[in-house]
């Protein structure tokens, strides 16, 4: 094993013990992860009668089922801990290790979706092999579907880090990580499919990096989407990554200044 494999799983096992030790945490984000499930019902209960949009309870429930998993997998706290460890001052000694720490956090990251996932992974695969929600799910789009589910959450980590950043300048960096929870959720997909929105808002969140974290990748897998709003879609994401990379490594530069300065 190389020696940057072994720096790596290092700070896998440190993240994953950090997240397991949090277990208040955990279970608040268990908790809101339940936002899906409670819409399933309000929408299954709305579609009962006649389809909305072309949605029947049955593509409801495979719809928010999958929110309920991507969600899962995508769900980022890089904001509060990148907050934490600048108040706290830990931040010093993080900026000692020979490691990039935009990517310790991301590895924390990817710890913490493991420690989420696996539970609702087995869940939602139930849902599909055991009721009729199966029919929605294209298998032959499972590439291109994880390749945006891998892109959705490099967004969102990067969304959550720079918001995270912002505590080298304010005391109340905590109100981006809520305004950015907020936005996921109102124009994420995660409170009804972003094709039940009016034609004019949808036009402009395409432009936002929103859709692209959770409903796009649900849109690829379920047969949604033409190939050409596939590659347009994934590119957009690859755009949004690069361009959230530069922004977090300006932002972090002027911020690691600033704490030299008056830290």
């Amino acid at each position: 094993m190389s020696r940057f494999a072994v720096k790596v799983a290092g700070v896998a096992r440190t993240a994953i013990r950090r997240k397991i030790a949090h277990r208040a945490e955990l279970f608040v984000l268990v908790l809101a992860s339940l936002v899906p499930l409670f819409m399933m019902a309000i929408w299954m209960g709305i579609a009962k009668d006649a389809a909305l949009e072309g949605f029947t309870p049955v593509r409801f429930a495979a719809y928010f089922a999958l929110v309920f998993l991507v969600g899962e997998i995508v769900s980022s706290t890089a904001a509060e801990e990148v907050e934490s460890d600048i108040h706290s001052g830990d931040i010093g000694s993080l900026l000692l290790r020979p490691f990039n720490i935009a990517l310790y956090y991301f590895l924390s990251e990817l710890a913490s979706a493991m420690v989420r996932v696996i539970p609702v992974f087995f869940l939602v695969a139930g849902v599909f092999l055991f009721s009729e929600a199966g029919q929605y799910l294209h298998l032959s789009y499972l590439l291109p579907a994880l390749l945006g589910v891998m892109l959705g959450f490099a967004i969102n980590y990067l969304l959550y880090f720079i918001g995270g950043l912002a505590a080298f300048w304010s005391d109340q960096a905590s109100t981006f990580d809520l305004v950015l929870t907020y936005m996921l959720t109102l124009f994420g997909g995660v409170l009804a499919p972003l094709t039940l929105y009016p034609a004019w808002m949808q036009s402009i969140l395409e432009w936002s990096p929103f859709p692209y974290i959770i409903s796009f990748p649900i849109r690829i897998i379920m047969g949604e989407l033409t190939v050409e709003q596939l590659i347009n879609g994934l590119l957009f994401q690859i755009v949004l990554v690069v361009a959230l990379s530069l922004l977090a490594h300006f932002v972090w530069a002027k911020g690691v200044k600033r704490y030299s300065v008056f830290g």
